[in-house]
């Protein structure tokens, strides 16, 4: 059985003073490990703006969706929801590998003021060697692509059954017996009379003779 025991208040103090002394990752494995946990728990997160994000800019974005695509049903509002919230992370995303690229450039380049594309390549070429960080924003970017344009392409499959539905409601269904009578077949009288035979064409007189034989 482990007994529990309390610490030593010297264990304590060097607790402590180890805690002071901590100021995060300092190596550059270290810190890539940081900044890939930071951007996945903002990246993935749930809310639907962040705190560092404009939620008058997302209630823009929203409500110009909404009065694009008229959504008229509950399944339509929820995939207009979804294109919502997918273009969002999009735009997040890009946000995101702006800022990461920014810093990434200012930490190689802290004497340059005017960056070039040339510190930017750099700065891409550091990130892909040292850290996984862009390969995370590419998969997060692709899986929000697919999002928006599944969405759309759903909403679009249900207008048109909704059409389809409409239009078999008011086209009654065509009886071709009725628009295409059959014309009835000659029956020859029991007792054709001599007049009656006479007055028949020259086809169903003979038919009709014959049939008096």
């Amino acid at each position: 059985m482990l007994i529990k025991r309390n610490p030593t208040p010297g264990l304590l103090a060097a607790s402590r003073a180890n805690g002071a002394r901590s100021h995060g990752a300092s190596t550059a494995a270290g810190k890539a490990a940081s900044a890939r946990a930071g951007l996945r728990h903002g990246l993935w997160s749930a809310a639907a703006v962040l705190p560092t994000e404009s939620q008058p800019e997302f209630v823009a974005l929203r409500e110009g969706f909404l009065a694009d695509l008229h959504p008229r049903t509950h399944m339509e509002s929820a995939l207009t929801e979804q294109i919502v919230s997918a273009l969002w992370c999009l735009r997040r995303a890009r946000v995101a590998e702006s800022e990461i690229l920014t810093a990434c450039v200012r930490e190689l380049f802290p004497l340059v003021t005017g960056y070039t594309h040339h510190h930017l390549s750099a700065a891409f070429s550091h990130l892909a060697e040292r850290s996984g960080i862009l390969d995370h924003i590419g998969r997060f970017e692709s899986r929000q692509e697919r999002r928006f344009h599944r969405a759309l392409r759903r909403l679009g499959q249900l207008r048109e059954a909704r059409v389809v539905d409409h239009l078999k409601m008011e086209i009654p269904p065509v009886n071709i017996l009725k628009t295409q009578p059959v014309k009835p077949r000659w029956e020859p009288p029991t007792q054709p009379t001599q007049a009656g035979i006479a007055a028949l064409p020259s086809r169903d007189r003979e038919r009709a003779v014959a049939a008096t034989l």
